[in-house]
């Protein structure tokens, strides 16, 4: 299978890391499976028995808090790895994950998983530094939100989500430079990454709107201008 054709990964994902012979010895190892949206590709607490590798689509990964609260912990799209961590350690899942829109995943038993990695060193560190890059994505956050006032940790996802799935397109006003934040997430799903309530969420983004900064309509979200945006916080 030719992976650069069929699919798009991004070049710091754990596809975009490996190599074309480790890419070949994946795909005979697993099976690529069609999810449509809104699908639980695992769910927390469940003991590991599969690992899954996005090929197309996007999911949200997100876990409970002790108060039975949903927190996002992050979206994986084309070329992430979900599920790892179980399958690495043995202990029962941590976090949920669902799709977002249509997907494809490569999925492997949790067995296969580990002798792949264990048996390619190159595999491994490509494993290692995607797993290195989402603790300090992690580390961000809680700082970040942690210390933060609602406005400010919206804005700041706001920023961090038109950088990462940002794509330009036009507006009522005719702004032909507005960035689009391509994910189709709810109010609560905002308010689940920020540690908020839905009201508070809302509250901060009709702020927003009334500034210029943003427009919003159903699960869309689009930046009409982001270095105004930015000067919000920084």
């Amino acid at each position: 299978m030719d992976w650069e054709q069929e699919y798009s990964f991004r070049p710091g994902s754990f596809l975009g890391r490996l190599s074309p012979e480790d890419l070949r010895v994946l795909d005979i190892t697993g099976r690529r499976v069609k999810f449509p949206r809104g699908v639980s590709a695992f769910l927390e607490g469940e003991n590991p028995s599969r690992v899954f590798v996005s090929l197309r689509g996007r999911s949200k990964v997100y876990s409970s808090s002790p108060l039975g609260r949903s927190v996002v912990l992050g979206i994986r799209g084309p070329g992430d790895i979900l599920g790892e961590l179980s399958a690495i350690d043995g202990s029962p899942r941590i976090a949920s994950a669902v799709t977002l829109e249509p997907s494809e995943m490569l999925v492997l038993p949790a067995s296969s998983f580990q002798s792949f990695v264990e048996g390619r060193a190159g595999v491994a560190s490509s494993l290692l530094r995607v797993l290195a890059e989402r603790l300090r994505e992690s580390d961000l956050n809680r700082t970040h939100f942690g210390s933060e006032d609602c406005a400010t940790r919206v804005t700041l996802l706001l920023l961090d989500l038109v950088g990462r799935h940002g794509t330009l397109s036009g507006n009522q006003n005719g702004n032909g430079d507005a960035n689009r934040i391509d994910l189709p997430l709810t109010q609560q799903d905002l308010a689940d990454w920020v540690g908020e309530s839905r009201e508070a969420v809302t509250k901060a983004l009709h702020a927003l709107r009334e500034a210029g900064v943003i427009e919003t309509s159903r699960r869309q979200i689009t930046i009409l201008d982001t270095a105004q945006l930015a000067a919000r916080v920084y």
